[in-house]
């Protein structure tokens, strides 16, 4: 995660607009491949469109009639088709590719700081927010209502978000997949007669790389919340999961295409580069958990867990403890019939027992 390392493309010779966008130039020596070049077009079609927000999440591409990882007849990275009904995508990942993550970041990010030249081109940010939802909006949407987790009667921003376009690229040789999201938040009104169905509570660790945001999100799950907003009972069972993604500067994607249309010097396919490695690594990192699967631990069956394991430990002290003293009861039971012995019997023993100090075995 060092700094943005590439050359400003050279300027295409005549005026006007490339019709093909151009993403077969040549990046650190080399032409991007095809998912790279896909995912530029994605990109350049909805850059411009008004408040649209570009991230990319970590997940799995799921077959809706199983609800199983879709099985591709060959193990290539594939860009699927935008907006295909075919296939969705549940954005999240297990437990233990996140906390491979945690670490991964959290060492990256303290190499970045000792390179002084990334000196106030990195950050870390830790975040608490709630988000209570509210189904009764504008066409059915979902109305977000941010509020603060101290005092959940304060209302921060309402909101409604909407997708505007996806692209899913497939990774069949590793474990989790990645989406490109185009979507849109726009201001909206309370509904009056609506009423909050759910809370998100998200605890959230969020690294600034140059020009790269990347979040590690891990989300407790309510369904259960007052009309004033509060949770009832936070520490009731909450379903937990876990996002990973990465947002994108809209901005300056913008101002790149802006200038990749004009024929000048830009840096508009090197970021597509660069965004599309940042992720990979970032997958093939949570990767090295083999065989992840996505768990879904309420809290009830955290504390279950936790119980059941401390529960096994006690058993084992005390079955140690109880071998021990059974051992003690027996050499004390033998020391007792030795004493009750007579005098004759207790010496016919003695001799019959080996003498330590005697040699046994071959000579």
């Amino acid at each position: 995660f060092g700094s943005l390392l590439c050359m400003p493309e050279a300027a295409a010779p005549g005026a006007g607009a490339p019709t093909d966008y151009a993403l077969r130039i040549p990046v650190f020596g080399e032409n991007l491949d095809a998912v790279q070049e896909e995912l530029g077009r994605f990109i350049f079609q909805l850059v411009d469109l008004p408040d649209v927000e570009l991230e990319v999440q970590v997940g799995r591409v799921l077959d809706p009639d199983t609800n199983s990882r879709v099985q591709w007849p060959i193990q290539t990275t594939t860009a699927l088709d935008p907006g295909a009904d075919m296939h969705t995508f549940d954005p999240q990942v297990n437990e233990a590719a996140y906390n491979i993550l945690y670490q991964f970041l959290n060492a990256r990010y303290q190499e970045a700081q000792q390179a002084t030249a990334q000196s106030g081109r990195i950050s870390y940010q830790k975040t608490v927010s709630q988000c209570n939802i509210i189904m009764a909006g504008k066409e059915g949407q979902p109305v977000r209502v941010m509020v603060d987790p101290q005092d959940p009667s304060k209302e921060l921003e309402v909101s409604q978000r909407y997708t505007v376009e996806t692209m899913d690229v497939l990774c069949p040789q590793l474990e989790w997949d990645l989406r490109l999201a185009a979507t849109r938040k726009v201001t909206a009104m309370k509904p009056e007669r609506g009423s909050v169905c759910g809370a998100r509570l998200k605890e959230t660790r969020a690294y600034c790389f140059d020009v790269w945001r990347v979040a590690l999100s891990s989300v407790r799950h309510y369904t259960h919340v007052q009309p004033t907003g509060h949770i009832v009972n936070p520490n009731s069972p909450a379903r937990i999961t876990h996002e990973v993604n990465m947002a994108l500067d809209v901005a300056l994607f913008s101002e790149e295409k802006k200038k990749k249309t004009l024929s000048q010097p830009n840096h508009f396919t090197a970021l597509v580069a660069h965004m599309y490695k940042y992720m990979k690594g970032f997958v093939t990192q949570g990767s090295k958990v083999k065989n992840a699967h996505i768990t879904q631990l309420t809290a009830q069956q955290v504390r279950q867990k936790q119980r059941q394991l401390q529960a096994e430990e006690e058993a084992q002290q005390m079955q140690l403890t109880s071998h021990y003293m059974n051992k003690q009861l027996r050499d004390m039971k033998e020391q007792i019939s030795r004493q009750k012995m007579p005098e004759g019997t207790r010496k016919r023993q003695r001799e019959q027992e080996p003498d330590p100090s005697t040699p046994t075995g071959p000579a």
